[in-house]
Protein backbone atom coordinates (compact mmCIF):
# COMPACT_ATOMS: atom_id res chain seq x y z
CA UNK A 1 0.00 0.00 0.00
CA UNK A 2 1.34 3.44 -0.86
CA UNK A 3 0.11 7.00 -0.58
CA UNK A 4 1.38 9.57 -3.09
CA UNK A 5 3.73 7.04 -4.69
CA UNK A 6 1.96 6.58 -8.03
CA UNK A 7 3.71 8.26 -10.96
CA UNK A 8 1.07 10.50 -12.51
CA UNK A 9 0.72 11.20 -16.21
CA UNK A 10 -1.58 13.37 -18.33
CA UNK A 11 -3.36 10.58 -20.14
CA UNK A 12 -6.61 8.65 -20.16
CA UNK A 13 -5.12 6.21 -17.66
CA UNK A 14 -3.86 9.04 -15.44
CA UNK A 15 -0.72 7.30 -14.22
CA UNK A 16 2.42 5.56 -15.46
CA UNK A 17 1.89 1.77 -15.41
CA UNK A 18 4.40 -0.54 -13.82
CA UNK A 19 6.33 -3.00 -15.98
CA UNK A 20 3.92 -5.60 -17.43
CA UNK A 21 0.96 -3.83 -15.80
CA UNK A 22 -2.35 -4.13 -17.64
CA UNK A 23 -5.73 -2.53 -16.93
CA UNK A 24 -8.51 -4.94 -15.91
CA UNK A 25 -11.32 -2.47 -15.12
CA UNK A 26 -11.88 1.27 -14.68
CA UNK A 27 -14.79 2.34 -12.48
CA UNK A 28 -17.14 5.18 -13.50
CA UNK A 29 -15.64 8.64 -12.98
CA UNK A 30 -18.06 9.64 -10.22
CA UNK A 31 -16.74 6.98 -7.84
CA UNK A 32 -15.83 8.42 -4.43
CA UNK A 33 -13.00 7.30 -2.15
CA UNK A 34 -12.59 7.27 1.64
CA UNK A 35 -9.70 5.88 3.68
CA UNK A 36 -9.53 5.98 7.46
CA UNK A 37 -8.10 3.89 10.33
CA UNK A 38 -10.26 1.11 11.68
CA UNK A 39 -11.81 2.57 14.83
CA UNK A 40 -11.21 -0.43 17.07
CA UNK A 41 -9.61 -3.51 15.52
CA UNK A 42 -10.63 -6.70 17.34
CA UNK A 43 -7.94 -8.07 19.64
CA UNK A 44 -8.23 -11.48 17.99
CA UNK A 45 -7.65 -10.02 14.55
CA UNK A 46 -5.22 -11.98 12.41
CA UNK A 47 -4.39 -9.06 10.14
CA UNK A 48 -0.64 -8.66 9.56
CA UNK A 49 0.81 -5.91 11.72
CA UNK A 50 -1.74 -6.30 14.52
CA UNK A 51 0.85 -6.39 17.30
CA UNK A 52 1.18 -5.07 20.83
CA UNK A 53 2.34 -1.73 19.44
CA UNK A 54 -0.91 -1.31 17.52
CA UNK A 55 -2.46 0.85 20.26
CA UNK A 56 0.36 3.37 20.03
CA UNK A 57 0.17 3.42 16.24
CA UNK A 58 -3.61 3.79 16.36
CA UNK A 59 -3.31 6.81 18.60
CA UNK A 60 -1.08 8.57 16.08
CA UNK A 61 -3.16 7.48 13.09
CA UNK A 62 -6.69 8.25 14.31
CA UNK A 63 -6.72 11.64 12.63
CA UNK A 64 -5.37 10.36 9.31
CA UNK A 65 -8.31 10.34 6.93
CA UNK A 66 -8.19 10.73 3.18
CA UNK A 67 -10.88 10.95 0.55
CA UNK A 68 -12.31 12.44 -2.60
CA UNK A 69 -15.87 12.77 -3.88
CA UNK A 70 -15.02 12.28 -7.56
CA UNK A 71 -12.07 10.42 -8.98
CA UNK A 72 -10.69 7.56 -10.98
CA UNK A 73 -10.50 4.00 -9.65
CA UNK A 74 -8.57 1.46 -11.70
CA UNK A 75 -8.01 -2.26 -11.23
CA UNK A 76 -4.92 -3.66 -12.92
CA UNK A 77 -3.32 -7.08 -12.93
CA UNK A 78 -1.00 -5.89 -10.13
CA UNK A 79 -2.82 -3.38 -7.90
CA UNK A 80 -5.74 -1.07 -7.18
CA UNK A 81 -5.05 2.60 -8.07
CA UNK A 82 -7.21 5.54 -6.91
CA UNK A 83 -6.68 9.10 -8.19
CA UNK A 84 -8.68 12.20 -7.17
CA UNK A 85 -10.13 14.21 -10.03
CA UNK A 86 -9.12 17.57 -8.54
CA UNK A 87 -5.98 18.79 -6.78
CA UNK A 88 -7.86 20.09 -3.75
CA UNK A 89 -7.43 16.88 -1.75
CA UNK A 90 -4.70 16.19 0.81
CA UNK A 91 -3.16 13.49 -1.40
CA UNK A 92 -2.72 12.89 -5.11
CA UNK A 93 -2.69 9.09 -5.42
CA UNK A 94 -3.31 5.84 -3.60
CA UNK A 95 -2.27 2.34 -4.63
CA UNK A 96 -2.40 -1.05 -2.93
CA UNK A 97 -1.51 -4.57 -4.08
CA UNK A 98 -4.01 -7.41 -3.86
CA UNK A 99 -2.18 -9.22 -1.08
CA UNK A 100 -2.69 -6.27 1.29
CA UNK A 101 -6.47 -6.13 0.75
CA UNK A 102 -8.70 -8.15 3.10
CA UNK A 103 -12.42 -8.64 3.85
CA UNK A 104 -13.70 -6.91 0.72
CA UNK A 105 -17.45 -6.89 0.05
CA UNK A 106 -20.28 -4.83 -1.47
CA UNK A 107 -22.93 -3.19 0.72
CA UNK A 108 -26.40 -2.19 -0.50
CA UNK A 109 -27.75 0.52 1.85
CA UNK A 110 -31.45 1.31 2.10
CA UNK A 111 -30.73 4.78 0.78
CA UNK A 112 -27.86 5.92 -1.39
CA UNK A 113 -25.58 4.14 -3.84
CA UNK A 114 -23.86 0.82 -3.30
CA UNK A 115 -20.34 0.84 -1.95
CA UNK A 116 -17.39 -1.53 -1.84
CA UNK A 117 -15.30 -1.71 1.32
CA UNK A 118 -12.16 -3.55 2.39
CA UNK A 119 -9.46 -3.61 5.07
CA UNK A 120 -6.07 -2.29 3.94
CA UNK A 121 -2.83 -3.28 5.64
CA UNK A 122 -0.14 -0.53 5.57
CA UNK A 123 3.39 -1.49 4.57
CA UNK A 124 6.77 -0.02 5.43
CA UNK A 125 7.44 3.38 3.86
CA UNK A 126 4.01 3.40 2.27
CA UNK A 127 2.86 6.73 3.67
CA UNK A 128 0.67 5.36 6.47
CA UNK A 129 1.71 4.11 9.94
CA UNK A 130 2.18 0.37 10.29
CA UNK A 131 0.38 -1.65 12.94
CA UNK A 132 -3.08 -0.22 12.24
CA UNK A 133 -5.43 -1.56 9.57
CA UNK A 134 -7.26 1.05 7.48
CA UNK A 135 -10.76 0.84 6.07
CA UNK A 136 -11.15 1.64 2.37
CA UNK A 137 -14.57 2.58 1.05
CA UNK A 138 -15.41 3.12 -2.63
CA UNK A 139 -18.89 4.50 -3.32
CA UNK A 140 -20.20 3.87 -6.83
CA UNK A 141 -22.48 6.84 -7.48
CA UNK A 142 -23.07 5.77 -11.09
CA UNK A 143 -23.32 2.03 -10.41
CA UNK A 144 -20.84 -0.74 -11.06
CA UNK A 145 -20.08 -1.95 -7.51
CA UNK A 146 -20.88 -5.59 -8.18
CA UNK A 147 -19.00 -5.60 -11.49
CA UNK A 148 -16.02 -4.17 -9.62
CA UNK A 149 -16.23 -6.85 -6.93
CA UNK A 150 -16.49 -9.60 -9.56
CA UNK A 151 -13.46 -8.32 -11.46
CA UNK A 152 -11.50 -7.89 -8.21
CA UNK A 153 -12.15 -11.43 -6.99
CA UNK A 154 -11.48 -12.84 -10.44
CA UNK A 155 -8.10 -11.10 -10.61
CA UNK A 156 -7.15 -12.03 -7.06
CA UNK A 157 -7.92 -15.69 -7.75
CA UNK A 158 -5.91 -15.51 -10.97
CA UNK A 159 -2.92 -14.11 -9.08
CA UNK A 160 -3.30 -16.85 -6.50
CA UNK A 161 -3.03 -19.33 -9.36
CA UNK A 162 0.06 -17.60 -10.73
CA UNK A 163 -1.63 -15.84 -13.67
CA UNK A 164 -0.59 -12.22 -14.29
CA UNK A 165 -1.38 -11.38 -17.91
CA UNK A 166 -4.70 -10.74 -19.62
CA UNK A 167 -4.09 -13.29 -22.37
CA UNK A 168 -3.55 -15.97 -19.72
CA UNK A 169 -6.70 -15.18 -17.74
CA UNK A 170 -9.60 -17.64 -17.95
CA UNK A 171 -12.78 -16.27 -19.46
CA UNK A 172 -15.54 -15.43 -17.00
CA UNK A 173 -19.12 -14.25 -17.00
CA UNK A 174 -19.67 -10.78 -15.44
CA UNK A 175 -22.79 -12.20 -13.78
CA UNK A 176 -21.45 -15.49 -12.50
CA UNK A 177 -17.80 -14.47 -12.13
CA UNK A 178 -16.47 -17.92 -12.83
CA UNK A 179 -14.46 -19.55 -15.58
CA UNK A 180 -16.19 -21.71 -18.16
CA UNK A 181 -14.13 -24.71 -19.34
CA UNK A 182 -14.21 -25.44 -23.07
CA UNK A 183 -13.78 -29.11 -24.02
CA UNK A 184 -10.95 -29.85 -26.46
CA UNK A 185 -12.03 -31.11 -29.88
CA UNK A 186 -11.66 -34.86 -30.37
CA UNK A 187 -8.93 -35.90 -32.81
CA UNK A 188 -9.91 -37.87 -35.90
CA UNK A 189 -8.10 -41.14 -36.73
CA UNK A 190 -5.47 -40.82 -39.42
CA UNK A 191 -6.91 -43.63 -41.60
CA UNK A 192 -10.65 -43.88 -41.99
CA UNK A 193 -12.12 -47.13 -43.40
CA UNK A 194 -13.54 -46.65 -46.86
CA UNK A 195 -17.32 -47.12 -47.01
CA UNK A 196 -18.65 -50.04 -49.02
CA UNK A 197 -20.34 -48.89 -52.21
CA UNK A 198 -23.25 -50.94 -53.50
CA UNK A 199 -24.89 -50.12 -56.81
CA UNK A 200 -28.58 -49.60 -56.89
CA UNK A 201 -30.43 -52.82 -57.32
CA UNK A 202 -27.46 -54.89 -56.12
CA UNK A 203 -26.92 -56.61 -52.81
CA UNK A 204 -24.27 -58.78 -51.22
CA UNK A 205 -26.80 -61.27 -49.88
CA UNK A 206 -29.66 -63.18 -51.40
CA UNK A 207 -33.12 -61.80 -50.68
CA UNK A 208 -35.09 -63.57 -47.99
CA UNK A 209 -37.33 -66.41 -49.16
CA UNK A 210 -40.99 -65.80 -49.64
CA UNK A 211 -44.10 -67.89 -50.21
CA UNK A 212 -46.25 -67.62 -53.29
CA UNK A 213 -49.84 -66.69 -52.67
Amino acid sequence: MSLNWVMLKQSKLGFVPLPSEEVILQAPNRTSFALKPVAKPPSSSTYPGNTASAATAASSAKYLEFGFSTGQVTLTNQRLVCLPQSNSTSFDSFAVSYKHIHDCHVTQPWFGPNYWSAIIIPVAEGGLPQGVPFELKLTFNDGGAFEFQTAFEHMRQALHNGITHNEDLPTYSPTLGRSVPVPAPQSMPEHMPEPAIVAAGQTDEAPPPYEEL
